[in-house]
């Protein structure tokens, strides 16, 4: 019993550690119970995953909270194709957090209309983490 209550402790602590995504009502806990993801490729065509897996879901929001804010790089941004992923935080209270990742150029992600690094000065594995959502034929291999 007492090691059943430590788990669910824990977990609730995994979940309201997602402070990008969360509601924004003050004492409302980041807590995701879904996430649908479209990936669209640089010719347009576009594949939708929609998770409920609870480990999926916190591995993503983990990523995001480990963002750092965007910044303008040095050096110039490889070439943007238009590839990118859209995700749909949704949560038990109705609310919903929109994030966008650029696949490609300087990896740039939108969350909420916040902009956040995602390239190698800030958390590639939010790429990484969304990409292994899709079927080998569309990961991109970050």
């Amino acid at each position: 019993m007492k090691l059943t209550v430590i788990a669910a402790l824990v977990a609730g602590a995994v979940f309201t550690a997602a402070t990008r995504l969360g509601p924004t009502a003050p004492g409302q806990p980041a807590v995701p119970v879904a996430v649908v993801v479209t990936t669209y490729n640089a010719a347009g065509a576009r594949l939708i995953q929609t998770i409920h897996e609870r480990n999926a879901i916190t591995r993503l929001a983990n990523d995001v909270d480990r963002l750092l804010p965007a910044r303008n790089p040095s050096f110039g941004c490889p070439p943007d194709n238009g590839s990118r992923y859209e995700a749909v935080f949704s949560y038990r209270n109705g609310g919903r957090t929109t994030l966008i990742a650029r696949q490609t150029g300087c990896e740039q992600v939108v969350i909420a209309g916040e902009y956040w690094g995602s390239g190698a000065w800030s958390n590639p594995r939010l790429l990484e983490d969304l990409d292994a959502l899709f079927p080998p034929s569309w990961q991109t291999h970050f």
